[in-house]
């Protein structure tokens, strides 16, 4: 209860704006409407002002609207195609049917009487891991499937955590499992595969299986496309708006930088960029190659690019970022999701769906600059 002067303060440009308010009855008054997960820095500066006196922002009537052409795409990272079914065996054993990988290792352990490692509300891991018998195991074999569409021409890499603890085979020729660097974590390895072949593959991962292990889902990476059945295919040309999950990157982790023209005619007072709808971890903007700031929440759409702009064509960068859920999980929980813990990652019978769960990324419809 106080009069004075209210600014919202920047948090990302530095810059002061004041924010209109309304003194009545001894109160300066506001309305704020945050979007999800957006927050502000107000500053109340008290001082002495006229009874229903208004200050109000620098008003923006924006005269013309382009619509800017989709030039291009690039991904910042590899692509990837996550390999989370296997079927497995033991010594010379028949192999098991096809089944998700936290499943088959579940299966196995209780054969060999090993502790569960599926469900962390036992025994934390740490306690037992180092004072169990190592020699206790059974030589275990893994065997992944894929389908090639179209062959890739650049390399593919396997993805693997504890390489050296395995023989890698693909499409029964040895492969060496010698790391050649990581991919989005130091623990994930990366082999280097031989060339795909087209139609079904397959990799073979052998074992002296020990009750230390847990073998984790692998994931092939590079420069291709998934389609709908889960096939590697080409990439698209172009990325259309909408989830780019839905054509050719269900898995993929990083962000998409979309590449737009447009024609200015002067460079403007105002030039605003508005993105639409959109999903993202958060978004990033350049301009003639200059960094233009940051769309951290739906309702800062509306970026201002004015002083990047430049009479005649103008470029700009919208770098979407996604996040690594539809590559980590979970993706097959049907049940609450409010929180993260292994029972969504290792679902029961009653809330497990055979079907991918994914989070849709990317731009989902066409983007304006509105100016004057």
């Amino acid at each position: 209860k106080a009069a004075g002067r209210l600014e919202d303060l920047n948090s990302f440009t530095g810059k002061i704006s004041p924010v209109e308010t309304l003194y009545s009855s001894g109160s300066t008054r506001l309305g704020l409407n945050l979007g999800p997960v957006e927050s502000k820095i107000l500053v109340f500066k008290p001082g002495k002002l006229e009874p229903a006196q208004h200050i109000r922002p620098e008003a923006l009537k924006p005269s013309k609207t382009i619509l800017p052409v989709l030039r291009s795409f690039r991904r910042t990272e590899p692509n990837a195609l996550l390999l989370e079914r296997c079927s497995y065996r033991t010594g010379k054993d028949a192999w098991s049917k096809n089944m998700l990988l936290w499943l088959a290792q579940k299966e196995l352990r209780e054969r060999l009487c090993f502790t569960p490692v599926h469900f962390n509300g036992l025994t934390h891991r740490w306690k037992w891991i180092d004072s169990v018998d190592k020699s206790k195991g059974v030589n275990t074999e893994f065997k992944f499937t894929f389908n090639v569409k179209h062959v890739p021409a650049s390399p593919v890499f396997l993805v693997i955590e504890r390489p050296q603890l395995f023989k890698i085979r693909l499409n029964g020729a040895m492969v060496s499992s010698l790391s050649c660097g990581w991919w989005i974590d130091r623990s994930f390895s990366k082999i280097k595969l031989p060339r795909l072949k087209s139609g079904l593959n397959v990799i073979d991962l052998q074992c002296f299986y020990t009750e230390d292990m847990q073998v984790e889902e692998c994931y092939l990476t590079g420069a291709f496309g998934v389609d709908s059945s889960f096939s590697i295919t080409r990439e698209p040309s172009p990325l259309k708006p909408g989830d780019w999950g839905k054509q050719g990157y269900p898995f993929y982790s990083g962000a998409m930088v979309y590449n737009y023209s447009f024609n200015l005619e002067k460079q403007p007072d105002k030039c605003l960029l508005h993105i639409g709808e959109h999903s993202a971890s958060v978004v990033s903007v350049s301009a003639n190659n200059h960094h233009a700031g940051f769309i951290p929440w739906k309702s800062a759409d509306g970026l201002d690019i004015a002083r990047f702009t430049r009479k005649g064509i103008n470029r700009i960068g919208i770098e979407v970022v996604g996040s690594p859920k539809n590559m980590l999980g979970p993706l097959h929980c049907t049940g609450d999701m409010t929180r993260v813990g292994p029972k969504q990652m290792h679902p029961p019978d009653e809330i497990r769906t055979e079907k991918f769960l994914f989070h849709p990324y990317g731009l989902m419809g066409k983007i304006a600059i509105k100016y004057s």
